[in-house]
């Protein structure tokens, strides 16, 4: 994740807390070994005289002679999938040939803050050491473990690892190959090295290679997400998301044994280029593969499989949602919509980058006799800058096409991306809007994170400072134009209908308990999409005037729901022509929300408070942004609190 971690922080230049929530508390279940796991290695969690235990029905064990031991242990998840314990694997070591107790730590361990259980430091996994009668055994590659360890305890909060491994199978290893041929226009080519691996946990099924032919060598790879180890046809999209490349994928056999995969051209006729909602445009099952062009088979006789454990599902709930996407059935779990509506939902909020303005938040709102109140939200800024002496490379139509660019690298880029690629990717959108860079594909990648990100940011800044049109609003991602009204119910309280115009296309959000979307554009037309609702979600444009109506104290917590959609440029290529389409993507959106402390800016009391989404992806919000998705907000203790200021990560102010 440093790749990505590194991204993060450069992009934000240029442009867990435990949580309580006492109206939907769930009781908590009574965490123990059954009849069935009576026998089986488990975890126990000790907490002021109550034991907490988990099965762990698969620990893999690889014994490194008499002295050392690595158990790779399974996650423990909540039953939304959610994490509660991330680790990799107990580390153990005593000294060779003596009676010393075995000790040791988790590599890697991580714990999420979740209801009915305590909260764990990561010092809680650290200081293993085994009880007097463990017992050790590895001979015939086989290996047994019985017996306990204790790790540190703090805070009164301990955890113990009953162990009971008897004649497990020592992994061997495999030599991984992977043959046959890719096919191009011209000729076929035959692979001639390879490697193929299987991510069970993760469900993905990757390989690479490079296959010959006499005009010379050509390297290869495939990801195929979404693989479960079941035989079946696949999608995989081979370009990024504006510019996707779909290719279909039949893997047969299975991973344990052996697989043959055959790639294919998805053409033209099978792509639905006007569907708003398809994130992928066609219908597999109507797919014939035999009519499609064949682009490789591959096979193997021996896949690396990842030896991490099946996780633990366990029947709690937390926040810990990360970066999955959300349902209203998760987000009903955990959330507390019941806030009275403020007196007044106006806004002038202003985001500002080192004392450069990017965009002027308002929010107006109007109510006609015996009718619904509405929301009139804009991004409204028009500053006028002084003359620098120095002259752009770049207008601030080519810094919006850059910024944009940026963000949608970023919103594809992952720790398994080919930074190659990125770097290209990069390279190509300075080319594109004439922004001269000193980097080179050569560069390692953090260097060229930095070059490129610094010379766009020194660009920026002369921009914003030489507006050649003082007339012209600056824009912020397309955002100078984007107006929405939000009606509300006859109390103020909950959103009824949102409306807006984005990228030519017209677009109206319904909420009920059903929440209907309409999409329509010259050329992809009408078309409705109905999702699950709730009548007390909130419009994600309602966030700070739900904020300000929440009654703060130090060590309030509590959760928030939200919905909003995304809309996303994709250009769709054939042989013969580029389309473009919008396609709409829904978000549920989690907000934690935690009062920090009370402290005094400007002899005024406030409260300092922590924001956490989950979800976001509204750029007029600094939040989709940063690392962490979150925010340092500053409130004033009298109610109806006033918002002061937010921080965030790079420099990025909200007033």
């Amino acid at each position: 994740m440093r790749r990505k971690a590194i991204f993060v922080v450069v992009l934000i230049g240029i442009s867990l807390l435990q949580i309580t929530n006492h109206s939907h508390a769930q009781s908590c279940p009574d965490l123990k070994l059954d009849g069935k796991s009576a026998n089986l290695s488990y975890l126990e969690i000790q907490s002021e005289g109550k034991s907490h235990q988990i099965p762990l029905p698969d620990i893999m064990v690889f014994p490194e002679g008499k002295e050392r031991i690595y158990c790779l242990l399974p996650d423990i998840l909540t039953l939304h999938n959610t994490p509660i314990i991330e680790w990799n694997e107990l580390v153990l070591k005593k000294g060779l040939n003596t009676t010393d107790k075995w000790q040791g730590s988790i590599d890697r361990a991580k714990f999420h803050p979740t209801p009915c259980l305590p909260e764990l430091a990561p010092t809680n996994f650290t200081n293993a050491l085994s009880a007097p009668d463990f017992y050790y055994v590895s001979q015939a590659n086989m290996v047994s473990i019985k017996g306990n360890f204790s790790f540190a305890n703090i805070n009164g909060n301990q955890i113990n690892l009953h162990l009971n491994i008897v004649d497990q199978a020592i992994p061997k290893p495999r030599i991984n190959n992977l043959s046959r041929k890719i096919v191009t226009p011209t000729v076929e080519m035959e692979v001639i090295s390879g490697e193929i691996g299987f991510d069970k946990n993760k469900e993905i099924l990757r390989g690479s290679g490079i296959a010959f032919s006499d005009h010379g060598n050509q390297g290869f790879e495939f990801s195929i997400p979404r693989y479960s180890g079941d035989p079946g046809t696949y999608v995989a999209n081979e370009g990024d998301e504006k510019h996707p490349l779909f290719a279909v994928y039949k893997v047969m056999g299975n991973p344990s044994t052996g697989l043959e995969i055959h790639k294919y051209e998805l053409p033209s006729a099978n792509i639905n280029f006007k569907s708003f909602y398809d994130k992928l445009p066609f219908i597999l099952d109507s797919l014939v593969l035999n009519n499609l062009n064949l682009k490789s088979k591959l096979s193997s006789s021996s896949i690396a499989i990842d030896p991490k454990p099946t996780p633990v599902v366990v029947p709690l709930y937390n926040t810990a949602f990360n970066e999955r996407r959300l349902g209203m059935e998760t987000l009903q779990k955990v959330i507390d919509n019941q806030v009275n509506a403020p007196p007044s939902w106006k806004e002038d909020l202003t985001i500002t980058l080192r004392s450069y303005p990017i965009w002027k938040f308002q929010v107006e709102e109007s109510k006609e006799e015996s009718k619904p109140k509405k929301l009139v939200i804009k991004n409204v800024i028009s500053e006028a800058h002084e003359a620098s002496n120095n002259d752009p490379s770049i207008n601030m139509d080519q810094v919006n096409a850059i910024n944009e660019g940026f963000t949608e690298i970023f919103q594809s880029f992952d720790e398994d991306s080919d930074t190659l690629q990125l770097k290209k990717t990069i390279l190509l959108l300075f080319s594109e809007n004439n922004l001269p860079t000193i980097a080179s594909v050569n560069d390692d990648f953090e260097t060229f994170l930095t070059t490129t990100v610094t010379e766009f940011r020194e660009q920026t800044k002369m921009a914003l400072n030489k507006d050649q049109n003082t007339n012209a609003d600056l824009s912020y991602n397309g955002n100078e134009k984007l107006t929405i009204e939000l009606t509300l119910d006859q109390q103020a309280r909950f959103p009824l209908v949102r409306q807006y115009e984005t990228k030519d296309t017209q677009i109206e959000i319904h909420y009920a308990d059903t929440i209907s979307i309409i999409a329509n554009n010259p050329i992809q037309g009408e078309q409705i999409l109905k999702l699950p609702g709730n009548p007390g979600l909130y419009d994600i444009y309602q966030f700070y005037g739900v904020l300000k109506q929440l009654p703060l104290s130090v060590g309030f917590e509590t959760n928030l729901g939200f919905f909003d959609l995304s809309v996303q440029t994709q250009v769709l290529t054939t042989k013969t022509k580029q389309i473009e389409r919008q396609l709409i993507i829904p978000e549920y959106i989690h907000a934690s929300i935690m009062v920090d402390e009370e402290l005094s800016i400007k002899d005024e009391p406030v409260y300092k408070i922590n924001v956490k989404f989950h979800g976001l992806k509204n750029s007029l919000f600094v939040e989709s942004y940063q690392s962490e998705l979150s925010g340092i907000y500053y409130l004033t203790k009298s109610p109806p609190h006033q918002l002061i200021k937010a921080i965030f990560e790079g420099g990025i102010v909200l007033e």
